[in-house]
């Protein structure tokens, strides 16, 4: 079922067609609405203020009970948990504000001492990994000899 809201100049026209002597099956068509969501919303509009509150108060009795609204407190202190390396910072702020080319900027290349060519020239190890597509199109082993 389609539990959209209601807005509150949909409803009035609703209940204009219904004073008027439309059935509910005509204002549902003429509203792009289920009957049934246009017959149930005439129901609530005509159940008393006291009715209403009290099914508000047992729903939500409900969904307090099954945990549906279970919300866990926030401590009062600062979040402890893993903290980020002061030197993370600032290599970050290092690399932000290190000038760039027009080129560097407009083709994204990475600033001056950033690249892994000049990070290989620095002597800087990197991760050993390995590229799955190239390693498909390398040639195979195989008992033969290398195919």
């Amino acid at each position: 079922m389609n539990h959209e809201r209601w807005a509150a100049q949909d409803w009035r026209r609703a209940k204009e067609l219904l004073q008027r002597g439309y059935s509910i099956n005509a204002v549902a068509t003429l509203m792009g609405r289920p009957p049934k969501q246009v017959s149930e919303k005439l129901r609530w509009e005509n159940t008393s203020v006291e009715k209403r509150e009290a099914r508000r108060i047992k729903i939500n009795a409900r969904r307090h009970a099954t945990g549906e609204y279970k919300s866990t407190p926030r401590p009062d202190g600062p979040a402890t948990g893993p903290r980020a390396d002061p030197g993370l910072f600032e290599e970050r702020d290092r690399r932000l504000a290190a000038p760039r080319t027009i080129g560097q900027i407009l083709m994204g290349d990475p600033p001056v001492g950033f690249s892994a060519l000049d990070r290989k020239r620095q002597g800087i190890q990197e991760a050993n990994w390995i590229d799955k597509r190239t390693a498909q199109l390398q040639r195979k082993p195989t008992l033969a000899g290398v195919v």
